[in-house]
């Protein structure tokens, strides 16, 4: 299947002008030695907290997060344990009467873990302000709304008798509220026009287009653009089969990604959650037919094992009355392992 996506189609792209409120991270320095079980401290309020493990199906594992800043005497506690078939969480308040309680609103998917043994598992906890999410091997198994907040100290014990557990590579990513924009504006001192700025292309062939490029000609007394009084002066530009640009960091989540989009015969759009490792994404893309018709089909979709021509379809709707060369804004927020 021969596609030719127009302007803009990447992780994080845009034609003219993006507007992205995203999460981005800054690197704590509490990296632990491989193969260790001591406690991992956590200072920031929001981050994502890696680590690797060993995985018995059947003896599971326990992943402990104490609160360590009101009351060291009496922390709240969090406890999930993990086993294929068998997944709890149990909360301890301080100073409540009561024994632990299982967590309210919690979203399980039994699904998610290992049906087999294996030498190491990656782990994965998003901690947020507002919620918490857990990923095995890219999969999510839990979400449920943050139970406390930081400082905190995490250890992991078996499920089964509670022996401390050995962490591979275990690291933590603290995230903060970022902004990312770009209206792709050429320098007048960068010599380089055919720099992508950010942007590194995966697919196809890419430049930064102008205006300029198809105004009149001064000498033959047409009207030339100005740059800072034109609207969309410049855009990134792409050709080829299921061209793909993107830009951004893997730890990029939660994000509103808009963008202004010219329509063209082909298809053209947004790509997020774009894999370095597997190259698959998820796509919003307007495709315009090649025969003059003017109605256009939206359609969110996803790659199956990173081929863009083997797509797995979300949602779809038909848009009618677009022309060539007319510009529209596209946009996608993607939460908590959610596309809104």
């Amino acid at each position: 299947m021969n596609r030719e996506y127009g302007k803009a189609i990447g992780r994080r792209s845009a034609t003219t002008a993006i507007l992205l409120t995203i999460l981005m991270g800054a690197a704590e320095s509490n990296a632990s030695p491989e193969n260790k079980s001591e406690p991992l401290s956590i200072t920031a309020t929001s981050g994502n907290l890696y680590f690797g493990t060993a995985w018995q199906p059947q003896t599971g594992l326990r992943i402990q997060a104490v609160q360590t800043a009101d009351d060291p005497a009496n922390p709240a506690v969090l406890e999930l344990d993990l086993m294929v078939g068998n997944l709890q969480s149990r909360l301890h308040t301080p100073h409540a009467a009561k024994p632990p309680t299982p967590l309210s609103n919690i979203r399980w998917r039994t699904n998610a873990l290992p049906e087999t043994p294996s030498a190491e598992v990656e782990w994965l906890l998003k901690i947020r302000s507002d919620d918490w999410l857990l990923y095995c091997d890219d999969a999510l198994v839990a979400w449920f709304p943050a139970p406390f907040a930081a400082p905190m100290e995490v250890t992991v014990h078996s499920a089964d008798d509670g022996k401390p557990v050995a962490l591979q590579n275990a690291f933590f990513q603290r995230v903060e509220p970022w902004q990312f924009s770009d209206d792709f504006m050429i320098p007048e001192t960068d010599d380089d026009l055919g720099s992508l700025g950010e942007w590194t292309p995966v697919f196809g062939r890419w430049h930064i287009h102008s205006v300029a490029d198809h105004s009149g000609d001064p000498e033959r007394g047409r009207r030339t653009l100005d740059p800072e009084f034109s609207p969309n002066f410049y855009s990134m530009k792409g050709i080829g089969t299921n061209a793909v640009i993107t830009a951004g960091y893997d730890f990029y989540d939660n994000y509103r990604f808009s963008s202004a989009v010219e329509v063209q015969p082909g298809e053209m759009g947004l790509v997020f959650y774009f894999s370095e490792i597997t190259q698959e994404y998820y796509a919003y893309t307007l495709t315009l037919p090649a025969t003059g018709a003017n109605a256009a089909q939206l359609t969110l979709w996803h790659t199956n094992d990173g081929d863009p021509d083997q797509r797995s379809f979300l949602a779809a709707a038909r848009i009618p009355d677009l022309f060539p060369e007319q510009w529209i804004r596209m946009e996608i927020e993607a939460r908590n392992d959610r596309i809104i």
